[in-house]
């Protein structure tokens, strides 16, 4: 925000200053900024002070973060499949905290428009909190690749290890509370925040960053308002770390090579695959563009996709999507549009 440097020389003289100005102080004596600017700079401020500035209680849920230093939005991006996004979010420097609070209505200022990369973005945010946005532990490729399209194009990373026995890792963790329904995260009823936790500076509860929508007869529990609230919760399964390349490279192993190409900018990984209750083997068929006809190849595929997923994950899927359930909702649908007012 080098552009702000001049103006801000002439008015702060000292932290108080911008600490005790509001939004139309700091954008008369600033000049004119872009809203994700201001936002951004509000964040950091109320970082640096233990005033809660801008604090609404539809947002006051969100707990504190400290992410890694190392978190770069580009490289994320890339990492999900929605390399097409770089150009707005870099120019709008969104950074760990500002993606932390992001709005829906801002993200769709931003140019996403698509429901299933609006998914995509949630679910790798959910996972980019647990891993405190740590980007070196994603996997990137399998250890050893043969996939043609993959070759000299995978950066490092985690190992892949979904194929090995972690002692340290619960089994439970494919029914964490971040993916299960019955589990979900939901505001309490008092709506307030812990009070060593950072609020937000966000003014919709209409968020990208919310992980599911609160079951109405779901019960909150404490932990899951903490600011340190990733720390009780079990480790991310190793499918939950692959990027958007190690999906290609899993497609290349189970002999579909030829439609990996189908997949760019999809934003398909392996948070999406693992946490969203609605992305479904239909929806990843459609994906590939391998249509009801093709049948041998969608059983084919089916039978690849439900042996990467643990069983209970499959049932619950099928549970959410079943239209007789008390929780259905349709498969995702990629080629649908993200409306105002959604998510």
């Amino acid at each position: 925000m080098e552009y702000c440097q001049t103006a801000a020389r002439k008015w702060i003289r000292t932290g108080v200053d911008i600490i005790n100005a509001n939004k139309a102080q700091l954008q008369q004596n600033l000049g004119p900024m872009r809203p994700l600017h201001l936002k951004k700079l509000l964040i950091h401020v109320s970082l640096r002070t233990t005033r809660d500035m801008m604090a609404t209680r539809e947002t006051a849920f969100l707990p504190a973060i400290s992410p890694h230093p190392g978190f770069d939005i580009s490289t994320w991006l890339d990492d999900i499949g929605l390399p097409m996004y770089k150009p707005s979010f870099e120019a709008e420097l969104i950074d760990a905290y500002v993606l932390h609070e992001l709005t829906l209505s801002e993200l769709q200022t931003l140019g996403v428009n698509n429901e299933l990369h609006m998914v995509s973005m949630r679910r790798g945010l959910q996972l980019m909190r647990q891993l405190n946005f740590d980007l070196t532990r994603l996997c990137r490729c399998p250890v050893n690749s043969s996939c043609p399209v993959l070759q000299g194009g995978c950066s490092t990373g985690t190992p892949d290890d979904l194929s090995q026995t972690s002692p340290g890792v619960p089994t439970c963790m494919m029914e964490s509370a971040h993916s299960t329904p019955a589990l979900r995260m939901t505001q309490p009823s008092t709506l307030t925040s812990p009070s060593n936790a950072r609020r937000s500076t966000s003014v919709s509860v209409d968020t990208v960053c919310r992980e599911s929508t609160p079951s109405r007869n779901a019960t909150p529990t404490s932990h899951s308002f903490s600011p340190s609230s990733s720390s009780f919760l079990p480790p991310p399964s190793p499918l939950a770390l692959w990027t958007f390349h190690r999906v290609e490279a899993w497609l290349c192993d189970i002999e579909l090579p030829e439609y990996v190409s189908g997949l760019r900018s999809s934003g398909l990984h392996g948070a999406l695959l693992l946490y969203e209750d609605r992305f479904t083997v239909e929806t990843l068929a459609c994906l590939l563009d391998i249509g009801p006809e093709r049948t041998l190849l969608r059983r084919h595929l089916s039978e690849e996709f439900a042996n990467l997923l643990d069983s209970s994950v499959c049932h619950r899927k099928q549970r959410f999507t079943t239209k007789d359930s008390a929780v259905a909702a349709p498969a995702l649908n990629p080629s649908a549009k993200l409306k105002k007012g959604e998510g």
